[in-house]
């Protein structure tokens, strides 16, 4: 492959940047992380008993990355704009500061013709002062309109902002649903022109955006016409950037093509540029790099603090915050933060997110077992709604009211929560509710045994959802068609409705919904004894469910990961992946799954590794477990196996 010297001399490369090349003064860009931390600090400064949240929800354990804490900063991005306006216009602080020597090498080599073309995922506009600074003309990309307008013959140096940029506060995606939905067809044009002409060269980029989607750049697909790419890590003295699996994955498609490298950018392009071209490299000592961060991010401590007194009242603060610690896998705080909203919100102003909080209360309580508790907080939520003439509101209640019965196996007192459900969604015209209720009842048709009855029900809720372009309610409908199928052995006609469910969920940017999806393609690909397919789902699923901090969702796919390990005879990594699980199940407090996952782990040391010590120590665990919940056939059954044992 030619080397990375001549393809700059050659004016054949595109530089791509990422994080990595503002992080340095004078830029010093503040990590996305602590930009999360410091926003959750104002939302929690609207009221004191916030405050003591704040460390729950930064200092968590992150369950998607190990040495780092909190949840990702997309979802947190994603619940606060749900619930409030203006977040990304307090970014604009971060105009604030000069380029470093990174930026101002991009701008040396676009000046003396080495780089027409930059792209780049940072909002921020260092770039563009350092272009400024050298008086070079460009056109920065960042809306769907500029992209468009795209014209190659323009000689000017063009810069395509990929996620948006803080002068244009509207163009930023950094939410969990923009980066599963992948970039806009504008976008993905622009860059498929460019993949066939210019060699990539990737410079402060982790690549990260390809975990859901490794076509995200275009580069799977364009792999026959692309030129290639280098993709440059870090290196500090020995210490080496690790190559993540998903650069590996094109490495291997791209073949000759695509080499990695350590540590050679911006180091290059001191032997490219001309002695009176050379960018000088300000070090700065630890007390310089300390002062200016301090400075940096009290700036950015006060945007978000005027942003959070502009847009955050009381009751959304709490609101966002229950969110998240409930999404956390932190019950008991989401508890009481919702608990405490409803004790000092004004119900006539707010009466919709109280009667949420309700409603919120009910499911942590149905989460943990709780079913009369919940049904209560149900029913609180139902009775708000209704003294508020919220027909809308109260249906989705009642439904909740049903599924409390049908977990109970009270079905005739389901059915007639659900049907009312139904009742009130048509009588409004609220078909997007009325597919969503009928999708329950089917489900509770099915549970009955009646499946004629169940795939009736979906298939009207499906009919629904498309005339109504309801593509969410779709998925969820062809998931629970392709379900009832794969309980009837009908494999290949439940691999289907999986399979289109997966992709229109993965064209919205539902990530959690694709892991819920392909949670669905991993149970019917094991059912139909094709383990190797299975376990690739459950992993993924496993890996986008951690990466939200879902604690919930990757409990149930790593117990799937392991018993697919079982199958496979691979019974270490089996063990290692149920120990996986029961950590999550004590961190959820869910005692229920405890046990049982316990007792499994248990029966694979017994029976399948014959490390009976081992399984003693799980096997007893189950059992206090199984006394919590005073389930004492499940405790005989273990006290024989363990009798057996000896």
């Amino acid at each position: 492959m030619t080397s990375l010297y001549d393809i700059f001399h050659e004016k054949k490369a595109l530089v791509f940047c990422g994080a990595g090349v503002s992080l340095e003064p004078p830029a010093g860009l503040p990590d996305w992380h602590m930009l999360r931390d410091c926003t959750l600090a104002s939302i929690a400064n609207s009221h004191s008993f916030l405050q003591k949240y704040t460390k729950n929800l930064t200092e968590i354990e992150m369950i998607s990355e190990t040495n780092k804490k909190g949840l990702t900063p997309e979802y947190v991005a994603s619940i606060i704009l749900k619930y409030c306006d203006g977040y990304f216009e307090s970014f604009q602080v971060l105009e604030e500061g000069e380029p470093n020597a990174n930026h101002l090498y991009l701008a040396k080599l676009a000046k003396l013709g080495y780089l027409q073309y930059i792209v780049t995922t940072n909002f921020d506009i260092f770039i563009e002062s350092a272009l400024q600074e050298n008086n070079i003309p460009y056109r920065v990309y960042s809306s769907d309109e500029d992209y468009s307008s795209f014209d190659s013959k323009d000689e000017r140096i063009h810069l395509f902002k990929l996620h948006g940029c803080i002068r244009n506060p509207g163009t930023i995606t950094t939410t969990v649903e923009q980066e599963s939905q992948g970039l806009s067809i504008s976008k993905t044009q622009v860059l498929q022109q460019l993949l066939a002409h210019y060699h990539f060269v990737f410079w402060g980029y982790s690549g990260a955006d390809l975990k859901i989607n490794l076509d995200y750049l275009c580069m799977e697909t364009e792999v026959e016409k692309a030129k290639g790419f280098t993709w440059n890590f870090l290196q500090k003295g020995e210490w080496q950037e690790p190559v993540n699996s998903y650069v590996s994955e094109l490495v291997k498609l791209y073949g000759e093509k695509a080499a990695i490298t350590h540590g050679q950018l911006p180091e290059i392009f001191k032997d490219i540029l001309p002695k009176e071209q050379q960018i000088e490299h300000i070090i700065y000592d630890k007390n310089e790099q300390r002062d200016l961060t301090m400075y940096k991010n009290e700036q950015l401590r006060t945007s978000l603090d005027n942003w959070a007194n502009k847009h955050i009242n009381v009751v959304n603060a709490f609101t966002i915050v229950g969110r998240l610690l409930r999404h956390s896998g932190q019950p008991e705080k989401a508890f009481e933060c919702y608990k405490k909203l409803t004790q000092i919100a004004d119900t006539q102003q707010h009466y919709s997110l109280i009667a949420n909080a309700y409603n919120e209360m009910g499911y942590l309580q149905k989460m943990q077992s709780y079913y009369q508790q919940a049904l209560e907080y149900f029913e609180l939520a139902c009775q708000i709604a209704e003294d508020n003439s919220d027909r809308k509101l109260q249906a989705e209640y009642l439904n909740s009211i049903g599924g409390i019965y049908r977990v109970r196996r009270d079905y005739q007192q389901a059915f007639a929560y659900y049907r009312k459900a139904v009742e009130i969604a048509e009588s409004i015209e609220d078909n997007k509710g009325l597919a969503f209720y009928l999708n329950k009842l089917g489900g509770l048709y099915k549970s009955v045994g009646e499946r004629k009855k169940a795939l009736s029900f979906l298939q009207k809720a499906k009919d629904l959802c498309v005339e109504i372009g309801d593509q969410q309610g779709l998925a969820i409908n062809l998931d629970n068609i392709g379900k009832l199928f794969r309980d009837e052995k009908r494999t290949k006609e439940a691999l289907e409705y999986f399979l289109e469910a997966e992709r229109i969920t993965r064209s919205l940017g539902d990530k959690q919904g694709i892991a819920i999806r392909l949670s669905s393609l991993g149970g019917i690909y094991k059912q139909d004894k094709k383990p190797d397919e299975s376990l690739d789902c459950y992993l993924k699923a496993l890996e986008i469910s951690e990466d939200l901090g879902d604690r919930r969702g990757s409990l149930l796919h790593a117990q799937n990961a392991a018993s697919v390990y079982v199958i496979k005879k691979a019974y270490s990594q089996a063990a290692k992946y149920y120990q996986k699980a029961i950590k999550i199940a004590e961190n959820l407090q869910d005692t229920r799954s405890m046990a049982k996952l316990c007792r499994v782990l248990g029966n694979v040391y017994n029976f399948d590794m014959r490390n009976f010590c081992s399984a003693l120590i799980y096997y007893e665990k189950s059992i206090v477990y199984y006394r919590e919940l005073n389930w004492q056939r499940e405790i005989s059954k273990i006290e024989r196996s363990i009798k057996k044992m000896r």
